[in-house]
C-alpha cells in the first residue's frame, strides 16, 4: 500500500457476534486501490459459522476487482456466489482524484454520508439500496455519485444496530469511539452487529 493510498481515509470497525455464537456473518471491507478505496460492510445470512463463511467468500470476491464499478462488482460477486444462502451488502468507492464517491447496495445494510458545511451545518445522505439478496435474486443495480470533502464521514451499519444511531454522536472523537459508541447504545444482543466508520483525508499526492 503505498502513501497516497493510506491517507485516503481513517476507518474503524466495531462488531460482535450474536448472544450465544462464536463467529460472526457481519465483516467489513476497506480496500484501498490507485486513486482511491473501496468500503464496504457484508451480511451474511442468519448467524454464526455458516453466515461468516459465507461473507468472507464475499469479501474475497469484491477484494479482487475493488477497483471496478460498483455494478461490475456487485453483478460478480451475485455471479459467483450463487448456490450460497447468499449475503446483503452496501458499497461505497471513493475516487480520491475527483473527489467524489459512488455507492450502491442490495439488502438492509444502512450507510450514511455525514458532509460538513460551514454555512448549512451537518448535512445528512442515506444510501437507498436495492432490495434482494446477492447470490440469490438481485434487480439492476443503482448507484448514486456525491462530491465528498475532506471531513466527511461515512457510517455502516449491518441489521444488528437499531435505527437512530446517529444521534448524539460526537463526530470529532477518533473513529474507533464513534464506531464503538454506536455498538453499545445501539447493538442487539440477539444478532450479529456491526459498524464501520470513516473519515475521507483526501489525497495529499496523487497516485503512481
Amino acid at each position: 500500500m503505498d502513501k497516497a493510498q493510506q491517507e485516503v481515509v481513517e476507518w474503524a470497525v466495531a462488531s460482535r457476534a450474536a448472544a450465544g455464537e462464536s463467529e460472526i456473518g457481519d465483516i467489513c471491507l476497506v480496500e484501498p486501490f490507485p486513486g482511491g478505496i473501496l468500503l464496504g460492510a457484508v451480511d451474511g445470512l442468519g448467524n454464526g459459522k455458516h453466515a461468516a463463511s459465507v461473507a468472507k467468500r464475499a469479501v474475497v470476491c469484491l477484494r479482487q476487482s475493488s477497483g471496478r464499478s460498483l455494478d461490475y462488482l456487485i453483478n460478480e460477486c451475485h455471479r459467483r456466489m450463487a448456490g450460497t444462502r447468499g449475503v446483503v451488502l452496501s458499497l461505497a468507492s471513493i475516487n480520491s482524484v475527483a473527489g467524489e464517491m459512488t455507492w450502491a447496495g442490495v439488502g438492509n445494510v444502512e450507510v450514511r454520508l455525514f458532509h460538513f458545511d460551514r454555512e448549512k451545518g451537518l448535512n445528512r445522505e442515506s444510501l437507498m439500496a436495492k432490495p434482494g439478496v446477492v447470490g440469490y435474486q438481485i434487480t439492476p443495480v443503482r448507484t448514486s455519485v456525491h462530491p465528498v470533502s475532506p471531513g466527511d464521514i461515512l457510517i455502516f451499519t449491518s441489521d444488528g444496530i437499531t435505527g437512530g444511531f446517529d444521534q448524539d454522536l460526537d463526530f470529532d472523537g477518533p473513529v474507533q469511539a464513534v464506531a464503538d459508541y454506536i455498538l453499545e447504545q445501539k447493538g442487539k444482543e440477539n444478532a450479529d452487529a456491526l459498524v464501520l466508520v470513516a473519515r475521507y483525508l483526501g489525497l495529499t499526492s496523487k497516485p503512481h
